[in-house]
């Protein structure tokens, strides 16, 4: 089964994302702030990171970068 990572600090955005992955095969981790991000994919080695910009704590450019330089 595939992992899905979803970085997004607004609750509307994550439930979309959760109700259009519940309709597959994926599994969906999620993190609230770009720290958590980081920490979450270097632990669950997601396929796929959907990660939001403005987020807290480090921005999801920063966390992207920081997770590419892995």
């Amino acid at each position: 089964m595939k992992t899905v990572l979803h970085v997004e600090d607004n609750e509307f955005n994550r439930k979309i994302v959760r109700h259009l992955l519940g309709r597959t095969s994926y599994r969906l981790i999620e993190a609230t702030d770009g720290e958590a991000g980081v920490t979450t994919a270097r632990e669950a080695l997601p396929d796929l990171v959907i990660m939001d910009i403005q987020l807290p704590k480090r921005s999801g450019l920063e966390a992207t970068r920081e997770l590419r330089a892995d």
